[in-house]
């Protein structure tokens, strides 16, 4: 089992820009992964007040041998946190 962790905050204007938290299991017939997701979607504006807060909770089941269904978080978290490398199933 895998577990990940991320938070990015903004002091200047006291409030957590993205944040997330993941699991990762392999067996040797599949793979599961589930990831819980906060972040701030910016609006464009210079006014903070108008961005939304979005959540998201991701997840993927793959049998090995035969593909995945859901999205791929490894893709996510490669650009997203320095030094992970994704786990192939």
């Amino acid at each position: 089992m895998d577990l990940i962790g991320r938070a990015l905050y903004d002091y200047t204007n006291d409030r957590f820009l993205d944040q997330l938290a993941g699991v990762q299991w392999n067996d040797c017939c599949y793979g599961l992964q589930l990831v819980w997701r906060r972040w701030i979607d910016d609006s464009g504006t210079a006014r903070i007040d108008n961005d939304v807060t979005e959540h998201g909770i991701f997840l993927r089941f793959v049998l090995k041998g035969l593909g995945g269904v859901g999205g791929d978080a490894g893709d996510y978290f490669e650009q997203a946190v320095p030094g992970y490398r994704a786990t192939a199933f």
